[in-house]
Parts: structure tokens; C-alpha cells; sequence
């Protein structure tokens, strides 16, 4: 099954601290199950193609400033595929590392006040 769903209409009550209800209604996507229902039609492609950026948060503090930052870059004008790298414990040589594997030319390392440090790879 790809989807299901249904009505919630009591569902809020349940947590509500005055019981109060409101209609609902709720949905979801089994993603593997559409995988596998897509991958025999060949509408899948190949392989994905690289980003165009790697956004790394410099501090556990910076995720929100490095969010806003690749929303930035999304927003450029041009579709530009943009990952982001949230993980505080990897070195900065495994995150190169990683763009170098993944073909990502560029890399901006946010600063909790949301300045960028622009590294392109070669």
C-alpha cells in the first residue's frame, strides 16, 4: 500500500486541556512502497545528480542561522540542489571529504550569526 488515511475527528480532544475537538483529517505516503511501485516503471532516474552546495553548520548553535542560509541559496533564482551538514562531531576534513565523494563543488560554513565562509572545491 502506497498511501492511507483517514478522519481524526476526535483526535485533538484527546490532548486538548478542555477536551475541545475540531475535525481532521490526516494522510501518508509509504515511501519505499512508492519506490517500488515507480522503479519498474523506469520513471525513476539512474542516479541522483550531485548538489550544487554542501551548507555546514560551524556549531551546534549555527543549525538554525545554517538553515535560513540554504534556504538562501534555494530561494538564488535557479534550481540549485543544496544538502545540508548538521552533525557537530565530524572534522572538517571528513566533511570535505564527503563533498569530494558526493561531486558537491561548494561548501559554506555558517556561523551561528549566519555568515557564510565559501569554499569551492576542485
Amino acid at each position: 500500500m502506497v498511501g492511507q488515511g483517514g478522519r481524526y475527528d476526535n483526535l485533538l480532544g484527546v490532548f486538548h486541556p478542555q477536551h475541545q475537538s475540531y475535525p481532521g483529517i490526516g494522510f501518508m505516503l509509504n515511501v519505499e512502497s512508492l519506490h517500488q511501485a515507480l522503479l519498474p516503471t523506469g520513471c525513476l532516474p539512474d542516479r541522483t545528480p550531485p548538489s550544487d552546495w554542501l551548507v555546514v553548520a560551524k556549531t551546534p548553535a549555527a543549525a538554525a542561522a545554517t538553515f535560513a542560509y540554504a534556504q538562501r541559496i534555494r530561494e538564488g533564482g535557479k534550481q540549485v540542489r543544496v544538502e545540508l551538514y548538521l552533525q557537530p562531531d565530524a572534522t572538517a576534513e571528513r566533511i570535505r571529504d564527503l563533498a569530494q565523494v558526493r561531486t558537491i563543488p561548494h561548501i559554506a560554513w555558517v556561523d551561528e550569526d549566519g555568515t557564510p565562509e565559501i569554499e569551492t572545491l576542485n
